[in-house]
């Protein structure tokens, strides 16, 4: 859905961005307030994006806002840049607010979310396993002792402790 971009409800200014560089953030656009609701220009326009559901999952092409549960974002129209509170601060001039400003690259968010999923997923399955056999080691050495262990643990060749090695998975970038 395409329309002219949120009016700021003190102002009655829209979010307006030119690609002209932040205040503090200079890689980004700036996002300032234009207008009023009778006049404006076409960098006044914003695509609203369903990202996810909180009930229904991922979003689907041209899925309807639901209150309380989508999460949503702002495309600028022009830009195609998401709209996002940087972590900088304006300076004194600008009361020390929080930068509002376009970024590129908030449409992978999904690839993301995706790729953190898989890397949660392979240290998990390396941690039970690595869980797995420390209990099995550990348990072991519980039973049997002295000579006894010695014995077993030549013949399986475990030496106790020393043959571990947990793996981090590879964190590659999202491309």
């Amino acid at each position: 859905m395409s329309r002219r971009g949120p009016a700021l409800l003190r102002t009655k200014s829209h979010f307006h961005s030119h690609p002209s560089p932040a205040p503090v953030t200079k890689e980004n656009y700036e996002v300032s307030a234009y207008g009023d609701l009778s006049i404006g220009d076409l960098n006044d326009y914003w695509v609203v994006e369903v990202v996810d559901d909180l009930s229904l999952g991922r979003a689907k092409p041209s899925q309807a806002v639901r209150s309380l549960r989508s999460r949503i974002r702002f495309r600028h129209k022009n830009q195609g840049c998401y709209l996002f509170a940087s972590t900088a601060l304006l300076p004194q001039r600008g009361w020390k607010q929080v930068e509002a400003d376009l970024g590129g690259g908030f449409d992978r968010v999904p690839e993301l979310v995706e790729k953190t999923a898989e890397i949660r997923t392979a240290i998990r399955g390396k941690a039970e396993k690595r869980r797995a056999l420390d209990l099995e080691n550990s348990a072991d050495f519980r039973v049997i002792h002295g000579a006894a262990a010695e014995a077993l643990h030549q013949k399986v060749n475990v030496q106790p402790r020393s043959n571990f090695r947990f793996e981090q998975p590879k964190i590659g970038g999202v491309e």
